[in-house]
């Protein structure tokens, strides 16, 4: 059977879906689910299958630090991938026929199909789009139950997983702020849903969720939309700030000079984002990611 070619933007991203009514869905942050949108999930392997991802493990074409190794939910250290006294496909190996999962982070960087999408629906959408592999051999997942910084656009790829997204979610989470409480899960999950080869899934950031693997095994990509928001654009804009030696003087507020110190820090602020267009803002956003170099997150970008 021939294989089909990858999907390339954002159109065949969210086929049958228009853009517009894509849009729609990122705007108002409600999940979505479109079974069979891939066909039987040839064109979604195309970006990355089963065998890439495990190769590219063995063979170190993935490095550690974009890699999570987890067995019943619990983190590999990862100094199994570096080296050590076994070589990293036998660590493996043994961790997939013990109710593993393997996370690549970042996998755009690696895959070129997955680089060229990601680029093109970035083009189309002003986020920061990256992407990431979950693969789970056994039952369970990868994760417990959490919530994301992002929005998730899943690709069923191999297997069978079952998702349980549950409601009242995190409004507008961003790295940085305070951890939310874990959330009600008393009540039945507001979306509950297995995907199968082929299958689409929206899930929006704030909104906490866990999958359970129904298959010996299961593979997806998530492809995560980082959006720009005002606190992002302040961050830019403060790397900027710490260039300049200037901006980075003690401020003294004397009783004499405070009103004087005051209206300077005021109008230092608005000159550096006035001279800061929102154009260069949004390429800067979109080439260096959505989030801080080291945010102490609840998940290495698992996006499952």
């Amino acid at each position: 059977m021939t294989q089909p070619p990858p999907i390339v933007d954002l159109a065949e991203l969210v086929a049958p879906l228009r853009a517009a009514e894509f849009a729609n869905l990122l705007a108002a942050r409600v999940p979505h689910h479109l079974p069979g949108a891939g066909g039987d999930g040839r064109g979604y392997a195309a970006l990355l299958d089963w065998d890439g991802l495990i190769d590219g493990v063995r063979d170190h074409k993935f490095p550690a630090r974009d890699l999570s190794l987890l067995r019943d939910g619990v983190k590999v250290p990862p100094m199994f991938l570096r080296g050590g006294a076994s070589p990293r496909s036998e660590v493996v190996d043994k961790l997939l026929a013990a109710n593993a999962s393997i996370i690549l982070s970042r996998a755009e960087q690696y895959v070129p199909a997955l680089g060229r999408l990601c680029s093109a629906i970035a083009g189309s959408t002003c986020d920061h789009v990256s992407a990431t592999a979950v693969a789970t051999a056994g039952g369970g997942g990868a994760l417990p139950l959490h919530y994301d910084h992002y929005d998730i656009v899943v690709l069923q790829v191999d297997g069978a997983k079952q998702w349980s997204i549950y409601g009242d979610p995190v409004t507008n989470p961003v790295y940085g702020m305070a951890p939310q409480p874990p959330g009600d899960t008393t009540t039945p999950p507001a979306i509950e849903v297995v995907l199968t080869p082929g299958d689409w899934l929206f899930v929006p950031a704030g909104w906490r969720h866990c999958c359970d693997t129904k298959s010996a095994r299961s593979l997806h990509l998530g492809i995560l939309f980082y959006p720009l928001t005002a606190t992002r654009a302040v961050e830019l804009i403060l790397r900027e700030m710490l260039n300049t030696p200037g901006d980075r003087a003690p401020l003294r507020f004397d009783e004499k000079e405070a009103a004087a110190t005051e209206a300077a820090l005021r109008r230092t602020i608005i000159e550096r984002a006035n001279a800061m267009p929102i154009d260069d803002i949004v390429r800067i956003h979109q080439s260096s990611g959505g989030r801080p170099a080291r945010p102490n997150q609840q998940a290495d970008d698992p996006a499952g």
